[in-house]
């Protein structure tokens, strides 16, 4: 997919398409020791909830589960396939109108080989617990071991190139492929 995605942007073409994001999934899994299929990596995702950031210029609040957020403004995003898989399928937490349910957005980086980890085992804590002694804000107890998230997309920008996870074992970089970086 790296080379794949230079050629394209070398060609003025998009390489941030859905077809790209399935077969890089595949690589990361690969490159994990793993196999995957594009049948088996489409059903991860969405393309119908994707949503291109890129070309915004505008960076506002939005409201989400009640915490306020930034849209990720010239990012492109890739939707997954979370459908019916919980709140007992109804899918409440997915709202977007302030409903009750609602969750709010939130980032979590990471570095690309720990995608397939994540997909295969689900979050786990590790040894890179960057925010373990902060302060919560919302409760001005001191923070624990914990996965973190965050609905700041620039901390979870640090997190997924390695600037703040001292110590991780998942402290692997972004993926850069022509003039585009990934983190996931």
């Amino acid at each position: 997919p790296a080379e794949a995605a230079a050629a394209a942007a070398r060609n003025g073409e998009d390489p941030l398409t859905h077809n790209f994001m399935v077969k890089a999934l595949c690589k990361a899994v690969t490159q994990d020791g793993g196999t995957m299929s594009i049948a088996q990596a489409e059903k991860f995702f969405r393309a119908d909830k994707g949503r291109d950031f890129r070309n915004w210029n505008e960076s506002f609040f939005l409201r989400r589960g009640g915490v306020l957020y930034k849209p990720p403004v010239g990012w492109r995003r890739f939707g997954l396939n979370v459908e019916g898989k919980y709140d007992d399928g109804n899918d409440a937490w997915m709202g977007m109108d302030g409903e009750p349910g609602e969750w709010a957005v939130a980032y979590h980086g990471t570095g690309f080989r720990t995608v397939p980890k994540i997909l295969r085992d689900g979050f786990k804590v590790g040894s890179g617990q960057g925010a373990r002694y902060s302060i919560d804000t919302r409760t001005g107890k001191l923070v624990g071991d914990g996965v973190f998230v965050t609905p700041n997309l620039a901390v979870g920008e640090c997190y997924a190139n390695g600037q703040e996870d001292g110590g991780s074992e998942q402290n692997d970089p972004a993926v850069v492929m022509g003039n585009y970086t990934f983190y996931f």
